[in-house]
């Protein structure tokens, strides 16, 4: 009970503190600080507070914000796990000092004094480097610069955008053998699409329907798929909606697709 207590305690002290440094650095600063504040974990708010830092000494202009967004996740059998429950901090950082700070060489620099700082953070909550997700290839245009885990809980930093210079740190609590991702790689490797990544994926009965996009690519498509005879087929693909007359024969539900085409191309809701 007393450790509880000084740990509440300690945490608010740090947040005290932050509160009086930032104010001391503007208005902007304070705003950035209670961006944060609304993380439900501290090592978030540690890692928001070392990039807040960071920029304010390298004398960078930033946009900073946090909010839920998508995770991929490289498992040990080389399946891209994706969650859309992600809390992320997204970050843009912008130079307000000499040109030099705008060059390749510059902020090469500054992202290592990044990922070197989150590593403390992320050791000292914990976490252990994964390097399966750890200078990944880019896919489209963003590339994973660093991942972490502890137990259930994976977290990314990603170049969102290096012409940009955005970049995003994501958490997200991801059980590698819940039945949802055994269905997912189940039917990939009938449909020998394994080392393609899901990026949505909806379910109903012996019916599902995904988005698939290629490992490196920016495009994607939408696959419908249906179990026959203990087997995954694919009963349709594209891009755009799918033939009405397709979606009849399979008896693919409104809950897999809200809208198809007819025989004369006209897009009719179902």
């Amino acid at each position: 009970m007393e450790d509880s207590v000084k740990k509440i305690i300690g945490k608010y002290f740090l947040y005290l503190l932050l509160t009086l440094a930032l104010l001391t650095v503007g208005a902007s600063g304070y705003h950035y600080y209670k961006t944060l504040t609304d993380s439900k974990n501290d090592y978030m708010f540690e890692v928001g507070e070392a990039i807040i830092e960071i920029a304010e000494r390298e004398k960078h202009e930033m946009l900073i914000s946090m909010g839920e967004d998508g995770l991929d996740w490289i498992g040990p059998d080389d399946f891209v796990y994706t969650s859309d429950e992600a809390e992320s901090i997204e970050i843009g950082l912008y130079s307000i000092s000499d040109a030099d700070t705008d060059s390749e060489e510059y902020y090469s620099s500054f992202l290592q004094k990044v990922r070197k700082k989150i590593d403390q953070i992320m050791l000292k909550n914990g976490f252990v480097k994964n390097e399966l997700n750890t200078g990944v290839p880019a896919q489209c245009l963003s590339e994973g610069l660093s991942g972490y885990e502890r137990g259930d809980i994976k977290c990314t930093l990603t170049d969102i955008d290096a012409l940009s210079k955005e970049y995003k740190f994501s958490c997200s609590s991801m059980s590698l053998d819940s039945d949802e991702y055994s269905l997912q790689k189940e039917i990939l490797r009938d449909l020998d699409k394994f080392d393609e990544v899901i990026e949505s994926f909806s379910v109903d009965q012996s019916s599902v329907s995904f988005s698939l996009s290629t490992r490196g690519s920016c495009g994607g498509y939408i696959v419908f798929a249906q179990e026959i005879d203990d087997e995954w087929v694919s009963v349709s693909e594209g891009q755009d909606l799918t033939a009405c007359s397709v979606l009849e024969e399979y008896n693919f539900s409104t809950t897999l697709a809200k809208a198809c085409y007819d025989e004369d191309f006209n897009v009719v809701e179902r």
